[in-house]
């Protein structure tokens, strides 16, 4: 009797110790280590954008008003998150608008975003950006060439996704408006001219403009 009692007694300790390595085993391979873990789910706080939207559409349409001449504009950005939701942004335009009136010039944003939970999928989801923006802006008649400076205060509403959350490459979609206003005097490669009127330039027929985003870039 004493001998099937501690039989017994060394199958139960056999047992509970067999059942906490298995549970054990089976939480380390269902678990990546520490490091893997928190490499897995860093986010992704740096955004580069080549935007594709209205400085395109801008060309587009001075073609088919009967112009010729097409330019190649440049609108890139650099975005940095620095909180959960909120970012920073700085883009540059060289080479935009028209073959008759170019641009060039930075605007910088403040986005808010409405995240999705994942932590990886930072800098994506739908957003809200006020805008302070510079241009520069040369317009070139037959008489005389005109440079004028204009500051424009605007905003965003807009969407930017990955076609899965850890992917670095996105979509950035979006619509604003901006309001300009010229800056100083500007200058003319004939000041003194009489005989031929200097027509307004764009923004200053249209000093409310839409804006229109369709950008695609790289996270990291």
């Amino acid at each position: 009797m004493h001998y099937l009692k501690s039989t017994i007694r060394f199958l139960v300790v056999a047992f509970s110790v067999a059942a906490s390595a298995r549970q054990a085993a089976a939480q380390a391979s269902a678990e990546p280590p520490a490091g893997q873990e928190a490499a897995a789910v860093q986010p992704r706080r740096n955004a580069i954008r080549l935007d594709m939207g209205s400085v395109y559409g801008t060309n587009f349409l001075y073609q088919f008003d009967g112009h010729s001449g097409f330019l190649f504009p440049v609108l890139a950005s650099y975005e940095r998150q620095v909180s959960r939701q909120f970012s920073g942004v700085i883009e540059g335009l060289v080479n935009g608008g028209e073959p008759a009136e170019r641009r060039a010039g930075v605007t910088v944003q403040g986005r808010y975003y409405y995240l999705p939970r994942q932590p990886k999928a930072s800098l994506t989801g739908f957003y809200v950006a006020p805008m302070l923006s510079y241009r520069t802006l040369v317009a070139n008649r037959s008489y005389l060439i005109a440079r004028q400076r204009f500051g424009g205060v605007g905003a965003l509403a807009g969407w930017q996704a990955t076609p899965r959350p850890q992917s670095r490459v996105f979509i950035d979609v979006a619509l604003g408006v901006t309001k300009w206003q010229k800056l100083g005097a500007g200058t003319a490669s004939d000041p003194n001219n009489t005989i031929y009127p200097r027509s307004q330039t764009y923004y200053e027929r249209r000093q409310v403009v839409l804006d229109g985003r369709l950008g695609v870039g790289v996270r990291f």
